[in-house]
């Protein structure tokens, strides 16, 4: 491809994804499927820019005014990443077979504009653009992070590590880090999960024997931690009630064993089938799927009978795995967030059901986002009597053998602070 093929090719994906309600990393996959004569310094340039797009799209808009149009986020995201000059755009830019119509004389006065100051960064940006927010959501990650909240943004505005975690039914982690390291693939262990390893450099790993024999899965370290924080053991009952593709099943199963049992459930009939090939690989068998229905009668939910432990992995903004989905930052909106916070509260009621006496329920997100988090477990708390909190550090300890600073009684995890995709939970436990 050319590069003003490449250029074009990323103004039509940015496009479908301000349009849509697509996820970046499933577009760019179906893109590519549908396109396999691009090479892959074709492949890298357009993912580069694309992302380029989504971690700045508002000082992107705020650079170039009221045209927030693809075209208009391609182009100055070109010039002001720094990797493009203005007489290349220019000459890519030609009106030829795929690639893009000339710039205008006000786009290249624009451009040279841009070019001429110093990136991204302007004294004179709201807080908001600067952290690449909309206003209301940036004041919401002021409550949360306070004085941090910058660090914190730009922590979520980088390239997320690839964490590997070892499937312990099959091999144990030293011999996986032995393993991939003879086939020239670095990799580290995790700071604080037992089975993890991080991938010293981004590549893909699904073509290797060991993914393929169910040795290692891709799971960020944050999410292995919580599937830890179940406290599941042996024998056990445990329902996974928002299951999606299985991760956190996977991981228990190999907590447990394999022995025991491990409900998986979920609305979406196509996730669960992802899981069935996942646990197949991975040498699970204490596991069953059970699809459910969104609108089902709590008490027909409760015909699954009680559990040991009940793992609410809510739906939620995502915004704590902003650094693998940038788009969800501008794509969030205020009607959406209070969608989804009523929709946790009904689950967490529903989950609640299924909570054997002095069984334990986990809810967990995400989202460093307040609503989701802390506000929704002590509206449940207050509303139920039925639970009390356990605190964190007391699980940790429980797990881990092993002490961890926390301020409260639940898990918050950063890229920050942790190195982890951010992740919040709480642990309560049935007491009446």
């Amino acid at each position: 491809m050319t590069p003003g093929a490449r250029i074009q090719e990323t103004i039509e994906l940015i496009d479908e994804l301000i349009s849509g309600s697509h996820s970046a990393d499933r577009l760019f996959a179906r893109w590519f499927r549908k396109r396999r004569y691009a090479g892959s310094k074709d492949r890298v340039f357009i993912k580069n820019l694309m992302y380029e797009v989504l971690r700045n799209y508002y000082q992107l808009a705020w650079w170039t005014g009221e045209d927030t149009s693809a075209r208009s986020l391609t182009l100055a995201a070109s010039i002001l990443s720094g990797n493009t000059n203005m007489e290349d755009l220019v000459g890519w830019c030609d009106g030829q077979k795929y690639r893009p119509k000339p710039l205008t004389p006000s786009e290249m006065q624009k451009l040279r504009k841009l070019k001429s100051g110093d990136g991204y960064l302007s004294p004179i940006q709201p807080d908001a653009v600067r952290c690449n927010l909309p206003g209301w959501l940036y004041d919401e990650a002021v409550r949360v992070f306070e004085g941090n909240v910058e660090q914190e943004l730009a922590a979520l505005n980088t390239m997320a590590p690839i964490d590997l975690r070892v499937n312990e039914l099959k091999m144990n982690r030293g011999h996986a880090e032995e393993t991939l390291g003879a086939s020239g693939i670095e990799v580290s262990k995790t700071k604080y999960a037992p089975s993890g390893l991080r991938l010293m450099s981004p590549q893909s790993i699904e073509r290797l024997p060991l993914f393929e024999n169910g040795c290692i899965e891709i799971q960020d370290e944050g999410s292995q931690i919580i599937a830890h924080l179940c406290s599941a053991q042996k024998y056990m009952n445990v329902l996974d009630l928002c299951a999606g593709a299985g991760g956190k099943s996977l991981a228990l199963a190999a907590i447990m064993e394999n022995k025991g049992k491990i409900t998986l459930c979920d609305i979406d009939q196509n996730r669960l089938n992802r899981a069935s090939v996942r646990l197949r690989r991975a040498g699970v068998g204490n596991c069953t799927l059970k699809i459910i229905n969104p609108d089902q009668n709590p008490s027909q939910l409760s015909s699954m009978g009680v559990f040991d432990r009940v793992l609410l992995d809510a739906p939620c903004t995502g915004s704590g795995v902003w650094r693998r989905h940038p788009e969800r930052r501008f794509t969030l909106t205020q009607s959406r967030y209070s969608e989804l916070t009523r929709l946790q509260g009904k689950l967490l009621r529903h989950a609640s059901r299924l909570v054997a006496l002095n069984g334990q329920l986990i809810y967990a997100t995400c989202s460093f986002l307040a609503k989701e988090n802390e506000e929704q477990i002590q509206k449940f708390l207050l509303d139920s009597g039925s639970f009390v909190v356990i605190p964190i550090g007391d699980v940790w300890r429980s797990v881990f053998g092993s002490s961890f600073s926390f301020s409260g009684d639940y898990l918050r995890l950063t890229p920050y602070h942790h190195g982890s995709d951010g992740f919040f939970t709480a642990v309560l436990k049935r007491i009446k």
